[in-house]
């Protein structure tokens, strides 16, 4: 036998467990077999057995079928207990059942393969043997999911619009409506859930010190996402989508309303939503003042913007309408805080490149009366 064939079965060995490389020596049948070396191991059928030559703890496992490394599969760590064991096909990939386990022999995780690809329910456990996260895989797709804290309650969920596994029944509410509450590690409640047939209508979420965070739930088949400030569960903003096919959590989808209030409970934005696209704008003040309003007509090119905007008096500042291009069309009017006109702006309609020019200007002082009336040339030079 080769010394250096050896050593690299030893690395390889080591590799996998993390460990300095030590000499391995392999044996079928109680004969020392090199299993790099393909005319030793031709024809060969039974359990290969490698072992630390210094400890004499077993290494690996290999089923060899007529000198070929097909069926069963194990690894151990250095001390001997067992770290992975699997099938394997004659291509080298896991082929039924797969398990990994912990230092204490305990199973870490085990799952099921079709030549390499995971198929099916798959199991992670705690070192001291409880379950962790249970999932179901399906061409490829992680289907449903549940994760466990330490003292068995639930940490995470989510399931399938048809049941995949029994332990799916309940807390997806395949047996009817139910409430599931979604704890962390310390017991503090972080969402509270109702699942109906595997569908997520209500998730509720909360803050370290017990407050909501967020609520999402289907009202009248519509998704509503809130938001909560951080104390005394004040609304902080509201999204309304229009009714689609999307999970509740999706931010996807044409969006119907949007609202945003300050921490005093003062809105200070309203976005209505038409075919996906804001039509009306309008934001206030802290005061209660209206500060912005913009709303959009027509479609495509013929868009149309009409912004508005007012000092925190509820006096108008400003107001104009924009094209498509963001050009400004028509007139663009400027006030003085009293609410009277100071400037008046007027522009052409959009030319062959969509560009507008400055036509005329109107300026006046803060009584109202005119003092400019100006006539603006194409080079931008004025005529009174």
């Amino acid at each position: 036998m080769q010394t250096s064939k050896l050593i690299l079965i030893a690395s390889i060995c080591c590799a996998f467990t993390g460990q300095a490389s030590a000499i391995v020596r392999c044996e079928l049948g109680g004969k020392s077999v090199n299993p790099n070396n393909g005319n030793e191991t031709a024809g060969l059928t039974g359990m290969l057995r490698c072992k630390d030559e210094d400890s004499g703890k077993l290494q690996r496992e290999q089923e060899l079928r007529n000198g070929k490394n097909v069926g069963l599969e194990r690894f151990f760590d250095r001390n001997g207990n067992i770290i992975k064991e699997r099938t394997i096909n004659e291509r080298g990939n896991t082929q039924g059942l797969e398990k990994t386990f912990w230092p204490n022999g305990q199973v870490k995780s085990e799952e099921t393969a079709d030549n390499g690809q995971t198929q099916g329910a798959v199991r992670q456990f705690y070192e001291t043997g409880k379950l962790r996260r249970l999932s179901f895989v399906q061409d490829r797709r992680e289907l449903f999911e549940i994760s466990f804290n330490t003292d068995g309650s639930y940490a995470e969920l989510r399931c399938h619009a048809s049941s995949v596994l029994a332990e799916d029944r309940k807390p997806c509410g395949f047996e009817g409506k139910t409430d599931t509450k979604i704890l962390d590690q310390t017991g503090k409640l972080r969402t509270l859930q109702t699942w109906e047939q595997g569908k997520l209508l209500v998730s509720m979420g909360y803050r370290d010190n017990g407050e909501l965070e967020s609520d999402m739930r289907f009202e009248q088949g519509r998704r509503v996402h809130k938001k909560f400030h951080d104390t005394k569960n004040q609304l902080r903003e509201e999204r309304v989508f229009e009714t689609s096919d999307h999970i509740l959590r999706s931010s996807q989808g044409s969006p119907l309303t949007l609202k945003q209030w300050a921490a005093s409970g003062q809105m200070v934005l309203h976005t209505r939503y038409a075919d996906g696209k804001a039509n009306l704008t309008e934001r206030w003040y802290l005061n209660g003042a209206l500060k912005e309003k913009v709303s959009v007509t027509g479609s495509s090119n013929t868009t149309r913007t009409l912004r508005e905007n007012y000092a925190d008096t509820g006096k108008i500042a400003s107001r104009e309408t924009l094209n498509a291009d963001n050009q400004v069309v028509g007139l663009r009017q400027i006030y003085f805080s009293n609410g009277n006109i100071m400037r008046e702006d007027a522009y052409s309609e959009p030319d062959g490149k969509g560009r507008t020019q400055l036509t005329r200007r109107r300026e006046w002082d803060e009584s109202g009366k005119l003092t400019a009336d100006d006539e603006i040339l194409e080079d931008g030079s004025r005529r009174r």
